[in-house]
């Protein structure tokens, strides 16, 4: 299930990167809009990169 979210959230954070890059037409709407589907998936990303590989202290 991890790889699966790891995955989808890799192709989000490509396919917005991707549209604010290559169109650079857009209007500022979509742009602010991907802008922040960007960053929320980053955010995710990190949180869930965070809670499955935290170093546990050793006892």
């Amino acid at each position: 299930m991890k790889n699966f979210i790891f995955s989808f959230l890799s192709i989000v954070i490509s396919f917005t990167a991707g549209m604010l890059i290559i169109n650079n037409n857009i209007d500022i709407i979509s742009s602010v809009f991907l802008l922040l589907i960007l960053i929320g998936a980053i955010i995710i990303l990190i949180i869930v990169l965070y809670c499955n590989y935290k170093i546990k202290p050793k006892k």
